[in-house]
């Protein structure tokens, strides 16, 4: 190919022959302004990579699963901008801008991507991610709650109440102090059916004016107060009754902090007072460290407390990792906790100071459990069984040590 394009180089020859070079570079050039015009999220652009974005409503979607769509420069992944969809998940682009009113009403929610439905009611709400959590829990404390001030526990366990954050929630804090807790929760959860806070009168919160110990308070209509012990049994079943079968769905355990009376209230009140889907959380795990021979809180003392010792309640729940893979042990019946409370659990995170404990949804765990305890314990299980010491001496060494009480356990009443 010689010069000026024509064949053989010969200007006699006038048949247009375009070189290889000058094809490269005129599909090379065009495909970089397309894939230019792709990246702008040009409306003009010929081919789109995702379908159009349907109409958004204040930014919620319209159905069942849907994700919600901003209007602008389209975004995958956990961004919070794109043109106006705010959130974690799929974020399509459509065009233009959104107006300038729906852009700002979709900023200041950046939530979910996704809408979902309680399964009790069918009502919708949105999720929150669980960066949104963190934040929605640290701006909730007006009133400048040690939870978020000194603890950070808006980090630890803020992303775990973000999926209930819009959700009509039955929560029940034990250890409520000086009730600013409680208004924490109303701003945090703003469309809550019930908050509940169980306080000791020994400490001053709760008493009437008259010094009384009243057993409950009807803070409002929708708030309540309990006075008593989360120690004392027979308290904590009269609390029981007055429910009247109304389980919550959001327990916090900010009460004595110490270490058997954390677990005894566990294993008194997660079947009891728990939703299915709820959590479960133990603030103030400190206690379970202080090793120190004679330490005492609130007039309580704390026996055998310290790493890896019978006194830690976080020595304790360690074990449910266990439980949780007790059909691996082929052993359905393993528990550490009384009552085998344990058997209601699916999750356990231990963070910075706290435990959050979820509890099974028996329906969606119903397979689950089928097949992780059931089809290993089938004595047909020839294929993993041979992989066990068949004796299990050491399996049942260590089971047999397992179910310790911890120091200073009292099931009578404190």
């Amino acid at each position: 190919m010689g010069r000026g394009g024509f064949a053989n180089g010969t200007p006699g020859d006038r048949r247009p022959r375009f070189s290889a070079l000058y094809l490269s570079i005129l599909f090379f050039g065009s495909f970089a302004a397309y894939q230019l015009g792709l990246h702008r999220g040009s409306s003009n652009c010929p081919l789109q990579l995702a379908p159009p974005a349907p109409a958004v409503n204040n930014g919620n979607a319209e159905t069942r699963g849907e994700e919600v769509t901003g209007g602008g420069g389209g975004v995958e992944g956990d961004g919070e901008g794109g043109g106006g969809g705010g959130g974690r998940g799929l974020i399509r682009g459509g065009g233009g801008p959104l107006p300038e009113q729906q852009q700002q009403q979709q900023q200041q929610q950046q939530q979910t991507s996704r809408l979902t439905y309680d399964n009790d009611n069918g009502s919708a709400h949105l999720v929150l991610s669980p960066a949104r959590g963190v934040a929605d829990f640290a701006a909730a404390n007006l009133g400048g709650s040690d939870k978020v001030k000194y603890h950070n526990y808006h980090v630890m366990y803020g992303p775990v109440l973000a999926p209930f954050m819009r959700k009509p929630v039955r929560l029940l804090e034990i250890g409520v102090s000086d009730g600013k807790s409680l208004k924490l929760w109303g701003r945090m959860f703003p469309n809550h059916e019930h908050i509940a806070g169980i306080g000791y009168w020994k400490h001053g919160f709760g008493k009437a004016e008259n010094g009384a110990n009243p057993f409950k308070r009807n803070l409002t209509d929708k708030h309540v107060l309990y006075t008593g012990s989360q120690a004392d049994a027979g308290f904590l079943g009269k609390v029981l009754a007055d429910l009247g079968g109304h389980k919550f769905d959001i327990i916090i355990d900010d009460g004595s902090h110490i270490p058997w009376h954390q677990i005894f209230t566990l294993e008194t009140i997660f079947d009891t007072f728990l939703k299915e889907g709820g959590v479960y959380v133990i603030e103030d795990i400190e206690t379970s460290y202080w090793d120190k021979p004679g330490v005492s809180l609130y007039g309580y003392p704390i026996p055998n407390a310290g790493i890896g010792k019978q006194g830690s309640a976080v020595e304790k729940l360690k074990g449910i990792a266990d439980v949780l893979n007790r059909g691996v042990l082929l052993d359905p019946s393993y528990s550490i906790l009384h009552g085998n409370v344990d058997h209601l659990m699916s999750h356990i995170t231990f963070s910075q100071n706290c435990i959050m404990i979820h509890k099974k949804d028996q329906e969606q765990w119903k397979h689950a459990e089928q097949h992780n305890i059931q089809n290993y314990h089938r004595a047909e299980a020839a294929a993993y069984k041979p992989r066990l010491d068949p004796s299990r001496r050491d399996y049942r060494r260590y089971k047999a040590t397992s179910n310790w009480e911890v120091s200073g356990m009292n099931r009578m009443g404190a």
